[in-house]
């Protein structure tokens, strides 16, 4: 019987390509799934973005359609600890777990390069969003996807940012916060530093 190539259990999904064949259980080749699915996510969202700057660009907006961008849902027992995102069973199935990843892995790059403010700053509002009862599902939601935007533009390298991009949705931010009372603070604390990051 053929085992899974990734973990040694029995082998029920046989994946071929020009690279030879992969042979995966069901539980691994579920999570293989999921990462193309965000895989295709992350780009389909980044064509769009290329899209609305070049309509933005030329004066001609609605000129380039829009690719959908399906929803992942990701299958998950228990919490979803990442290294430095920690999401529970409340609201699991709410979040764009892609955003909350994309968040993580930003704040992983931040610390690793030496920008340890940045990181702190952007994991300190993602972590108060999810856990705010002040919030309601729909503005966490937007929140983070927000949230991440933003944290996958700060880990690149200070050449390849685009402020122009990120300006707007620094000022969406900043009026997202204001209208919660209990988390107002924390743009008040952190909003000032994420904005001078950008200039």
């Amino acid at each position: 019987m053929r085992t899974c190539q990734q973990c040694g259990r029995p082998a029920a999904v046989r994946i071929t390509d020009d690279q030879g064949e992969l042979y995966l259980c069901i539980d691994c080749n579920l999570k293989f799934e999921h990462a193309e699915a965000l895989e295709f996510q992350r780009t389909a969202q980044q064509l769009n973005q290329v899209a609305a700057e070049f309509e933005a660009a030329s004066g001609l907006p609605g000129l380039v359609p829009r690719m959908p961008v399906p929803p992942v849902h990701a299958v998950l027992i228990g919490n979803m600890n990442v290294n430095n995102i920690n999401v529970d069973n409340s609201v699991i199935g709410v979040l764009n777990t892609g955003s909350i990843k994309t968040v993580d892995n930003s704040v992983t790059v931040l610390r690793q390069s030496g920008d340890e403010e940045m990181a702190l700053a952007i994991s300190k509002l993602t972590q108060s969003v999810i856990d705010s009862a002040d919030a309601d599902n729909e503005s966490k939601r937007e929140i983070v996807d927000l949230l991440s935007v933003i944290a996958d533009e700060a880990r690149k390298p200070q050449q390849e940012r685009r402020p122009a991009v990120i300006r707007p949705l620094l000022t969406e931010l900043a009026t997202a916060f204001s209208g919660l009372a209990g988390l107002s603070h924390l743009w008040q604390q952190y909003g000032p530093m994420i904005q001078a990051f950008f200039t």
